[in-house]
């Protein structure tokens, strides 16, 4: 199995069923670590092939993680906001703390990480500033926990991406590279 990122803070771990399929299909296990926490099992298979197309295309979405008002509140609201958004908030009723107050989510689409075999019961927001990328994930119906990761220390204008746009980049180049080599599907006979 391949790991890109550190565990610790945040990583993919991947690795391609080899046995015999054709384009589209390939599948595998997919994992994520986040703060030393995996969400996912090693031992599910994954399709791949529709992780890769809803990776592709993520470094588009760099500027629309930005949200300074939900980088500013608490875990609970910041997440709460997002889910209730872009959900609503009957799945989580008796969660919701009653002194709740949403912040403005300028952006629904651009902070979900992914829906994906393994990981469906599982909400996960990326958020960024300049000096944080910031992870709120948990599982259905549960309350979220954070995990903040720093920028490397150089200027903005030298800093090629955030790190966990780098893994998210390094797996979508992984999972291309497998793609390609996948055979096409035998011609049908008539």
């Amino acid at each position: 199995m391949e790991m890109f990122g550190d565990p610790q803070a945040f990583a993919v771990q991947l690795d391609w069923d080899r046995r015999p399929t054709y384009k589209p299909w390939m599948y595998g296990v997919f994992c994520l670590h986040i703060c030393g926490e995996r969400l996912g099992s090693p031992w599910n298979q994954a399709t791949l092939n529709s992780i890769l197309a809803q990776l592709d295309g993520w470094q588009s979405t760099d500027k629309l993680r930005r949200a300074p008002a939900l980088m500013a509140a608490d875990p609970v609201t910041a997440f709460l906001s997002i889910e209730d958004a872009k959900y609503g908030l009957e799945h989580l009723a008796d969660k919701v703390p009653p002194d709740f107050t949403p912040v403005p989510v300028p952006s629904l689409t651009a902070f979900e990480i992914f829906d994906v075999d393994g990981l469906d019961d599982y909400r996960i927001y990326w958020l960024e500033d300049d000096a944080t990328s910031r992870l709120l994930y948990a599982r259905m119906g549960e309350l979220p926990r954070e995990c903040r990761v720093s920028q490397p220390q150089t200027p903005p204008a030298f800093r090629r991406r955030a790190v966990l746009a780098d893994v998210m980049e390094r797996t979508v180049e992984r999972l291309d590279g497998w793609f390609r080599q996948l055979p096409e599907p035998p011609e049908q006979l008539g």
